[in-house]
Order: C-alpha cells, then sequence, then structure tokens
C-alpha cells in the first residue's frame, strides 16, 4: 500500500451492519447463533457473540479500506500463532463451514469480508493501571510472543502505518490539530530527536513481525487479577524494528505519581530475560517510548476531528498519553541505563542466593 492511499484506512468509515445481519450471517456461515453484543472499535464492525457462557466469540467485519493481502496477512498470522505457540493467551481462528478462515460474503448488494476469533475472558488492563505484578507478566508474555513470531513472515507485514514509530515524520503536518501548543513543540522535539538518533540506525537492528498495539485496552487480566489472560486486536500488526514493539508496549506503562517507572521496572527486567536486545535496540528504546506517546497524542486528535461521534473512544489513551509524555521529559538522560543496571545487579544477586 503506497504512502498515498494509507490514510483512508483511518479515515474510512467502518462497515455498517446491523444486529439481524450479523444474526443472519453467523447461523448461515458458521451455523452459530446466541445473543449478539456490538463491541467498540476504530476501524472494523466488531460484535461479540454468546453461545454459552463456555462459549463466546468475536465477529470482525473488517473494513472496505483493508487491502486483501493486508486482511490475509492478518489471518495468516493468528494461524501461525496458534500452530507454532498455542499456550500464548491469543484468539484462536474459528473456520467456516466450509472451512475458510476469512470468507467474503455477499448481502443483497452488500459485499463483508468477515474473521471470527475466539472471544477471551478477562477485563481490560486499563482498569489495573499501576500493578507491577501484571506489568511484569505482560513483559513476559509479549517476549515469548516477539519469540513466536520471529519465525513468521508474509508479503503483506510490510505494511504503511501512521501507527509505525519508525517514520513519525509524516505526521508533521499534523501537528496543528493540538490546541495546546507548549504539547506541540514538546512533540516536534521528540520527533527531532527520532529523525537524528533511529533513522540512522534503522539498517543496523533486528526486523520482524509484531503486535504494534499493545496498549491497556488490547491486554486481558485475568479474574484473579494476577496475570494475562489475552493479547487481542492484531489489526495495527506489521513488519518493522523488532524494539519497536517493546518501545510502544512500554508507552502505555507509565504510572501517576511519585515513581513513574513502578510498572516499566518490572516490565523490561521481565522481558529482556526471555527476549534480550542489541545494544543498538537499547539505546534507541527511550525516544521510541517517547515516539509512540506522540503518535498516540497525534493521530487521535487528527481522528477526533473526523469522526467526533466516535471521539470519546478515539480519545481514550489521551489523557495518559499527554501526562506520561510530559513526566517521561523530565526523566534524566541515563535513567534506562540505571534501570538496566539495576535489573541486572538485582538478578545477579538472587542467582547467588
Amino acid at each position: 500500500m503506497s504512502s498515498a492511499q494509507q490514510p483512508s484506512l483511518l479515515t474510512h468509515s467502518m462497515p455498517h451492519i446491523d444486529l439481524q445481519q450479523v444474526a443472519e450471517i453467523a447461523a448461515t456461515y458458521y451455523g452459530l447463533s446466541g445473543d449478539i453484543k456490538p463491541l467498540p472499535g476504530e476501524r472494523d464492525a466488531n460484535f461479540r457473540l454468546r453461545v454459552s457462557t463456555e462459549q463466546q466469540y468475536m465477529l470482525r467485519f473488517i473494513n472496505a479500506a483493508e487491502s486483501a493481502i493486508e486482511v490475509a496477512f492478518q489471518t495468516e498470522l493468528l494461524h501461525y500463532l496458534d500452530l507454532h505457540a498455542a499456550q500464548l493467551p491469543v484468539p484462536k481462528l474459528v473456520p467456516s463451514l466450509d472451512g475458510e478462515h476469512q470468507p467474503i460474503l455477499h448481502k443483497g448488494d452488500l459485499r463483508y469480508c468477515l474473521r471470527i476469533v475466539t472471544y477471551l475472558e478477562g477485563t481490560p488492563l486499563h482498569l489495573h493501571h499501576g500493578n507491577p505484578l501484571l506489568a511484569s507478566h505482560l513483559g513476559e508474555v509479549l517476549a515469548k510472543l516477539d519469540l513466536a513470531l520471529a519465525g513468521f513472515s508474509h508479503a503483506g507485514a510490510k505494511r504503511d502505518l501512521l501507527w509505525d514509530i519508525t517514520y513519525p515524520q509524516r505526521l508533521l503536518d499534523r501537528i496543528d490539530c493540538l490546541q495546546d501548543q507548549s504539547l506541540a513543540e514538546l512533540i516536534l522535539s521528540v520527533i527531532d530527536r527520532h529523525t537524528r538518533q533511529v533513522l540512522p540506525k534503522l539498517n543496523a537492528i533486528p526486523w520482524q513481525v509484531s503486535h504494534n498495539d499493545l496498549n491497556p485496552h488490547n491486554v486481558l487480566v485475568s479474574p484473579d487479577q494476577l496475570s494475562i489472560s489475552g493479547i487481542i486486536d492484531f489489526g495495527d500488526a506489521l513488519y518493522a524494528p523488532r524494539v519497536n514493539n517493546l518501545a510502544t508496549a512500554l508507552s502505555y506503562q507509565w504510572v501517576d505519581g511519585q515513581d513513574p517507572l513502578a510498572c516499566v521496572r518490572p516490565f523490561i527486567a521481565a522481558y529482556l530475560k526471555h527476549q534480550p536486545l542489541t545494544p543498538h535496540e537499547l539505546s534507541l528504546l527511550p525516544v521510541l517510548i517517547a515516539t509512540r506517546m506522540c503518535l498516540t497524542l497525534l493521530i487521535t486528535s487528527w481522528r477526533a476531528t473526523l469522526y467526533p461521534e466516535n471521539r470519546v473512544y478515539i480519545l481514550r489513551n489521551f489523557a495518559l498519553a499527554k501526562r506520561s509524555l510530559e513526566s517521561f521529559s523530565q526523566l534524566p538522560n541515563n535513567w534506562l541505563d540505571d534501570l538496566i543496571a539495576t535489573t541486572t545487579t538485582r538478578t545477579h544477586g538472587a542467582s547467588h542466593d
């Protein structure tokens, strides 16, 4: 997809489909029936189908602006994880009665591409913000997900997404969407650092397919609140620098209060224990974390002006991202070095106990 085409996915309205149509499609193509409820979404029309307490599904009617190869990429990614990392808490694909994982459906003059996956139980992580135990488990799960996807490739993975922190410079023309001048200046300074520090090193770091959107609304917590029960929504998955995925996840781990790194610390420690990064990757991690915060602020502000009726959902991460970026900007330049050194010392000390 060219850069000229890319914004259409974020500006194209989601599919319009009512509950009766959803029920008819689920019964006809999947042999499923039950209680149906709409779920929120930015680009796609999503629904939960509850057959019973133990049998629930998520139906995604995919945005017509999404290219066929990218839809296939996301489907094949889930299929790959099912085959090679079934223990990970990610949704499982559900085939249609004809054995298809992404059937093209026709209802009158309308055409839909549908994907059904198992519905994972749990409460969204944003309701448990500031929990170091959950941050540690999420760091471990993300590392194992990255390890699993390191062996996956697909032609549709090389996507041109505005949410890709590899190239935030293409969002500079949307800076006017921000009403806060001081915030705009802070974002411009971060993107300038990215241009100087990240772009020259892109060929020196590992790339792979990754989730690319581990925000707290895409992470589910188990009923006992002790572990991560689900990683959902692979709609922004792509091929990018490996460190981007960790940076994106960490951008949502900032905590309000005296210790903003209370969750960042255990998250990084758990991730690096299972998936070590190169020195080049670690050197870029701070500016990439800040870059994701900037993208959250820029893209959501822009899209909220396009879709005021969906403004609340679109801006759901804005306040946290703003506070996090402002908090981040106050940290000393060597905060990550000190954090990793402390983590390494604790790990070595524990190994000698």
